[in-house]
């Protein structure tokens, strides 16, 4: 199991005017700032906190926040949300120098004489936090890492697993919001 719970994170969402989340932090997607739109006025983004029922049921908490704001607070259960814990073990993605693998890919990628590119050309400067078993966190900042996402994975093991990390919340926010699964 991922040892999610060793430490412990505080989080601004009551003077925010959102629900106080009672768990840890496992993931947020946070956008800091638009292209055209310019800087977010309060915390915009996805927050996955893994949250205690009883001793021995957790599940996942996923709150919206926009602008500081609450938009949603959704849920998954405890077998959703043990079956996430077990799938992003099995990815086993590991905190890494996310400028340095881009860098080490983008060798690879022009030793591969593979010259297809893929590039955003406004979009969002975004904050990626995943708390990944007993590593550190992983912290991303920057500006479209989809780009990179897009033009590097098929070239580094890290960037791919850390793809499918995202694609995993993706999934379990999508099954939460829409409610049919």
């Amino acid at each position: 199991m991922l040892g999610l719970l060793a430490s412990s994170c505080t989080s601004s969402g009551s003077r925010l005017g959102w629900p106080q989340p009672q768990g840890e932090l496992l993931a947020s997607i946070k956008v800091l700032r638009g292209e055209f739109s310019g800087p977010v006025t309060g915390e915009t983004g996805y927050f996955f906190y893994l949250e205690d029922l009883s001793s021995s049921a957790l599940y996942l908490g996923i709150h919206e926040l926009r602008d500081g704001r609450a938009i949603d607070v959704l849920a998954a259960g405890p077998k959703r949300t043990r079956e996430l814990l077990d799938e992003l073990d099995e990815i086993g993605c590991v905190s890494f120098d996310f400028e340095v693998e881009v860098q080490r890919a983008a060798e690879t990628k022009k030793a591969a004489d593979d010259d297809s590119a893929y590039i955003v050309v406004d979009g969002n400067e975004w904050e990626i936090y995943l708390r990944l078993g007993s590593t550190e966190p992983f912290v991303l900042q920057k500006w479209n890492p989809s780009s990179d996402f897009a033009n590097y994975a098929a070239y580094s093991e890290n960037l791919s697993r850390l793809i499918a990390v995202l694609k995993a919340l993706s999934a379990v926010y999508g099954e939460a919001r829409i409610g049919l699964l």
